[in-house]
Protein backbone atom coordinates (compact mmCIF):
# COMPACT_ATOMS: atom_id res chain seq x y z
CA UNK A 1 0.00 0.00 0.00
CA UNK A 2 1.50 3.69 -1.03
CA UNK A 3 1.27 5.70 1.48
CA UNK A 4 -0.16 9.17 1.40
CA UNK A 5 3.49 11.66 1.92
CA UNK A 6 4.46 9.01 -0.85
CA UNK A 7 2.16 10.06 -3.25
CA UNK A 8 2.53 13.82 -2.11
CA UNK A 9 6.10 13.19 -3.45
CA UNK A 10 5.25 11.53 -6.61
CA UNK A 11 2.69 14.32 -6.90
CA UNK A 12 5.33 16.85 -6.43
CA UNK A 13 7.81 15.40 -8.44
CA UNK A 14 5.63 15.65 -11.42
CA UNK A 15 4.71 19.12 -11.17
CA UNK A 16 8.53 20.08 -11.58
CA UNK A 17 8.99 18.12 -14.47
CA UNK A 18 6.20 19.96 -16.50
CA UNK A 19 7.85 23.03 -15.13
CA UNK A 20 5.50 24.61 -12.64
CA UNK A 21 6.13 26.19 -9.42
CA UNK A 22 5.73 24.39 -6.29
CA UNK A 23 5.78 27.20 -4.36
CA UNK A 24 2.46 28.71 -4.96
CA UNK A 25 1.10 25.42 -4.51
CA UNK A 26 -0.21 23.08 -1.51
CA UNK A 27 -0.23 19.66 -2.12
CA UNK A 28 -2.47 17.41 0.31
CA UNK A 29 -2.98 13.88 -0.05
CA UNK A 30 -5.80 12.40 2.60
CA UNK A 31 -7.06 8.64 2.04
CA UNK A 32 -5.62 8.75 -1.60
CA UNK A 33 -7.49 11.59 -2.57
CA UNK A 34 -4.97 14.53 -3.84
CA UNK A 35 -5.71 18.33 -3.39
CA UNK A 36 -3.81 20.63 -4.95
CA UNK A 37 -4.65 24.22 -4.72
CA UNK A 38 -3.01 27.51 -4.96
CA UNK A 39 -1.77 29.73 -7.68
CA UNK A 40 -0.74 27.80 -10.94
CA UNK A 41 1.60 28.88 -12.80
CA UNK A 42 4.44 27.79 -14.79
CA UNK A 43 8.32 28.27 -14.28
CA UNK A 44 9.88 31.21 -16.81
CA UNK A 45 12.15 28.53 -18.67
CA UNK A 46 9.15 26.49 -19.89
CA UNK A 47 8.87 25.65 -23.55
CA UNK A 48 4.83 25.58 -23.58
CA UNK A 49 3.58 28.26 -25.67
CA UNK A 50 0.49 30.34 -23.73
CA UNK A 51 -2.15 28.37 -26.03
CA UNK A 52 -0.57 24.51 -24.66
CA UNK A 53 -1.07 25.47 -21.33
CA UNK A 54 -4.20 24.78 -20.58
CA UNK A 55 -4.12 21.59 -22.53
CA UNK A 56 -0.89 20.58 -20.15
CA UNK A 57 -3.27 21.37 -17.02
CA UNK A 58 -5.72 18.32 -18.04
CA UNK A 59 -2.50 16.35 -18.91
CA UNK A 60 -0.94 16.73 -15.72
CA UNK A 61 -4.69 16.50 -13.85
CA UNK A 62 -5.10 12.93 -16.12
CA UNK A 63 -1.35 11.49 -14.96
CA UNK A 64 -1.65 12.30 -11.35
CA UNK A 65 -5.00 9.95 -11.55
CA UNK A 66 -3.24 7.37 -12.93
CA UNK A 67 -0.61 7.20 -10.04
CA UNK A 68 -0.47 4.41 -8.21
CA UNK A 69 -2.23 4.74 -4.87
CA UNK A 70 -4.26 7.80 -6.03
CA UNK A 71 -8.25 7.36 -5.84
CA UNK A 72 -9.35 10.82 -7.02
CA UNK A 73 -8.00 14.31 -7.49
CA UNK A 74 -9.56 17.65 -6.26
CA UNK A 75 -7.03 20.67 -8.06
CA UNK A 76 -8.55 24.31 -7.43
CA UNK A 77 -6.94 26.89 -9.00
CA UNK A 78 -6.98 31.14 -7.60
CA UNK A 79 -6.31 31.68 -11.62
CA UNK A 80 -7.54 28.62 -13.55
CA UNK A 81 -10.83 27.37 -13.95
CA UNK A 82 -12.69 23.99 -15.05
CA UNK A 83 -15.55 24.87 -17.40
CA UNK A 84 -16.88 22.26 -19.49
CA UNK A 85 -13.72 19.47 -18.63
CA UNK A 86 -11.22 22.38 -20.10
CA UNK A 87 -9.00 23.75 -17.86
CA UNK A 88 -8.83 28.07 -19.08
CA UNK A 89 -6.95 30.40 -17.28
CA UNK A 90 -8.47 33.73 -15.54
CA UNK A 91 -7.81 37.15 -16.71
Amino acid sequence: MIEDWEINCMVRAHLVKWWINIKKIDIRTIGGVVYVKGSLSFRSRVKLKEHERPQAVSEIEKEIKRMPGVKGVQMRFINWTKMNNEWKPLE
